[in-house]
């Protein structure tokens, strides 16, 4: 579609060609799609992947519009690719942050990426990180815990974002208003975290992600989830606390709760309040 544009128009089709290929090659051609359809709802409204090439043909109808978009797609590439790897040089400029990148990689959540790429376009490097340390607290919440269905979440966050692009909310505080209608209250956290049950084959550094910060909570003592070393950074969990009192990790060969299926095909760890 860019080349069509470009080669009706002036446009310099070698030089967008190279920009392409620079974003390709941050990107890969296999998450492409997705990292557009990101890239997309970070600056318009909510649209699903089978209508996103629709919507872009839309929005994009010249030769100019077309190298502009390039453009700006090769801008939002580097900060993309940084969302997926928590050591990757991007966090250098954005202390803090790469503890947060990481816990959104294991929590294996891509939700809020839109509203992240509208974050590092609007925000300063210090509200950057607060907005990463609330979708990890939200993601946490309502993917991992309560296991809800993520299109009101997606189209919370493209709102989110929206309201950053356009300039209606300037401040970390604001965006996190903006997600209180997903944001899983107090009780139905403390329900669904006693009966939570999670794969020892697919989930120990979930586990293990859990079992640091309830040792925060109690002790004060602040460990990295990920080396097991004091953290270099303060740990990403704010507003209410986990369900703390006493927790009882169930060997995996315990009896599953009501419910479960007994077959015994994956093992797994039930996390309960005792």
């Amino acid at each position: 579609m860019t080349k069509t544009f470009i080669k009706k128009g002036k446009g310099d089709l070698e030089h967008v060609l190279k920009r392409w290929q620079r974003v390709t090659g941050q990107i890969g051609v296999r998450r492409l799609p997705e990292f557009l359809r990101h890239y997309f709802n970070s600056l318009h409204p909510f649209v699903r992947q089978e209508r996103l090439f629709r919507r872009i043909r839309e929005e994009v109808s010249s030769p100019q519009s077309a190298m502009d978009l390039v453009r700006d797609l090769e801008r939002a590439a580097a900060c993309y690719r940084a969302l997926g790897d928590a050591d990757d040089e991007f966090w250098l400029d954005f202390p803090g942050a790469a503890e947060q990148v990481r816990a959104l990689v294991l929590f294996g959540v891509s939700q809020y990426k839109p509203l992240a790429l509208a974050a590092f376009r609007t925000l300063t490097s210090d509200e950057v990180v607060k907005v990463l340390k609330d979708c990890v607290t939200l993601s946490f919440r309502f993917n991992v815990i309560s296991r809800l269905g993520t299109h009101e979440l997606e189209k919370c966050f493209n709102e989110a974002a929206l309201g950053l692009q356009h300039g209606t909310v300037t401040k970390a505080s604001g965006v996190r208003a903006l997600l209180q209608p997903v944001y899983v209250d107090d009780d139905q956290f403390r329900a669904d975290f006693e009966v939570f049950r999670q794969s020892v084959r697919r989930g120990k550094k979930i586990i293990r992600y859990i079992l640091c910060e309830l040792e925060r909570q109690n002790s004060g003592h602040d460990l990295s989830w990920s080396t097991g070393s004091p953290a270099t950074s303060p740990a990403p969990m704010s507003g209410p606390k986990l369900p703390s009192t006493n927790v009882r990790k169930d060997s995996p060969s315990s009896p599953p709760p009501s419910g479960a299926s007994p077959d015994g095909h994956e093992r797994t760890t039930t996390l309960r309040i005792v």
